[in-house]
């Protein structure tokens, strides 16, 4: 790829010869617009709002708006005027830990790749900031436009990144957060377990566009003439051979008759007999039904809850009396009401469920 940028990474008295390098790229479709009638390409003109009539560049200047409707006009010597000098390096004020920065500065990266002459210090000056663990933090001007930087390491490559200016960042004080006042001990840590079994190393070929692959299906299939095939979507069923159930239910009698109308009515299942349990048997994989009695403990239900609406629980069916306090919560989370006392095919009915109408169900 073409060099955005040439010049020189520079620190105290060191030098650095690099050329910047797109370090992304842009994946998006382009669609043209086209007049209906014939498919012929619109075209758009610089037209003056007051008469409608097109205005020719040589009539166009550039004007700021410092109150509605009222414009303050600058010329080309104003621009020269306020213009820094045109720099070819980029300046690194201060190495700083990598951690201490607020990712929300971070916007565009580009590699730096060392020109001729540079790899010895280039890398060099790697691995000092390998070691080290900052990130160098300066100025460097694109175009004419200064812009704030950070340069790190990434693998063998140092990256610029361009970052945005304080100022450019929305305070957090003007939004209002929950505190942490209200969590209770025993909620906290059923959340933390969780996150913990639902943790994974990253791996970015596991996160794809869909929308954008099943659009390019349609327009290959369409200029081809033919009617284009996309993939279903996954439906939401238990994924492993033995679907783990949890039954949070106090009687013993009603527990194991439920256990039996599940084997019978979605085949195999594991009965888990508490929330960890639960946690742990999808912990390697695949989705779960859950069958909560809405009266056993607060912390179990939000976990499974929370396991509902990371969609590692395929189905949660909560048997809820009428003073479920948690009814709210549950439902906004995708739970399934059905009210005690319930028939196994309906709870079956229940289990095999596509789409929830809680409302209808819990009725």
């Amino acid at each position: 790829m073409a060099s955005i940028w040439k010049g020189s990474l520079t620190f105290g008295l060191v030098h650095v010869p690099v050329e910047m390098k797109p370090a992304v790229r842009a994946d998006q479709i382009h669609f043209r617009q086209l007049h209906s009638e014939d498919l012929s390409p619109i075209k758009y003109e610089r037209v003056c709002q007051a008469d409608g009539s097109p205005v020719p560049w040589s009539e166009i200047v550039k004007g700021y708006e410092y109150e509605k409707g009222k414009y303050v006009v600058l010329t080309d010597d104003d621009f020269k005027k306020a213009a820094l000098d045109t720099s070819k390096t980029i300046d690194i004020i201060d190495f700083v830990r990598e951690d201490e920065i607020d990712p929300r500065f971070f916007e565009t990266p580009y590699y730096l790749v060392p020109s001729k002459g540079g790899d010895k210090p280039y890398a060099l000056l790697r691995e000092a900031m390998r070691q080290s663990n900052v990130v160098g933090v300066g100025k460097v001007i694109i175009r004419r436009t200064q812009h704030l930087a950070g340069v790190r390491v990434v693998g063998q490559a140092l990256v610029i990144e361009l970052m945005r200016f304080a100022n450019e960042l929305v305070d957090i004080g003007e939004y209002s957060f929950p505190g942490s006042d209200a969590l209770r001990e025993q909620e906290l840590t059923m959340a933390t377990q969780l996150v913990q079994n639902l943790a994974e190393p990253f791996d970015a070929s596991r996160y794809t566009d869909d929308y954008r692959a099943n659009l390019m299906k349609v327009i290959k299939a369409k200029t081809k003439g033919k009617k284009p095939k996309l993939e279903a979507p996954e439906e939401i069923v238990a994924e492993a051979a033995v679907a783990p159930v949890l039954l949070l239910e106090p009687n013993p009698l009603f527990q194991r008759i439920m256990a039996n109308v599940l084997h019978e009515g979605i085949g195999a299942v594991e009965v888990a007999d508490d929330a960890a349990a639960l946690c742990e048997a999808i912990a390697g994989g695949g989705r779960a039904y859950a069958v909560v009695n809405a009266q056993a403990a607060s912390n179990a239900l939000i976990t499974i809850a929370n396991l509902a609406a990371a969609e590692r629980v395929s189905t949660l069916i909560l048997l809820a009396p009428e003073d479920c306090v948690d009814e709210a919560m549950l439902r906004a989370r995708g739970a399934i009401l059905v009210r005690k006392p319930v028939s196994g095919e309906e709870l079956v009915a229940a289990l095999n469920r596509k789409t929830v109408d809680p409302s209808a169900v819990a009725a």
